[in-house]
């Protein structure tokens, strides 16, 4: 289970340059060195062309093209967090929800629980207090809104 916030971006998901650079492996150093040497190359012969009007773009997207490859994480197989259970991380005590260990304050009447297909998540969002989302195992989805629907009736499930 992973606790995020959908209102605010999650600055955690890049490196900085050094660290980026520093995790490259030699060969995608070298690609990278040898993408910028062709970017510069076409950056020089669209300056000394009489249209120059798409100089600009190409050299703002080389740049950008360049960062992105260095400072990008790489893709985790499966999160870590993802693999502890939401059921266990649920409960209910004097009929307020409780997710792993937080409360759900007493105005927040309605959330949502849905599936996303391509990441291969499901969630629980309260878009309406925060933003706060608990995204777990898709394979959970049915038995949290079981769940949800049989122990927290007071609450608005809006099924996605």
């Amino acid at each position: 289970m992973k606790k995020s916030n959908i209102f605010r971006f999650n600055q955690h998901n890049r490196l900085t340059f050094r660290a980026g650079w520093q995790r490259l492996s030699r060969v995608r150093k070298t690609i990278a060195v040898l993408s910028l040497i062709i970017w510069s190359t076409f950056c020089f012969i669209a300056g000394l062309s009489s249209d120059r009007s798409y100089l600009l773009i190409l050299l703002v997207s080389g740049i950008s093209m360049f960062v992105t490859y260095v400072t990008q994480r790489p893709p985790a197989a499966k999160d870590a967090e993802l693999n502890d259970s939401m059921l266990a991380n649920l409960s209910v005590q004097h009929d307020r929800l409780y997710i792993a260990g937080e409360v759900l304050p007493a105005n927040v009447k309605k959330l949502v629980l849905g599936k996303d297909h391509d990441r291969g998540v499901a969630f629980i969002q309260l878009a309406w207090n925060n933003g706060d989302e608990w995204q777990f195992a898709i394979d959970e989805y049915q038995a949290v809104a079981e769940y949800l629907s049989r122990y927290a009736p007071q609450l608005n499930v809006v099924y996605e």
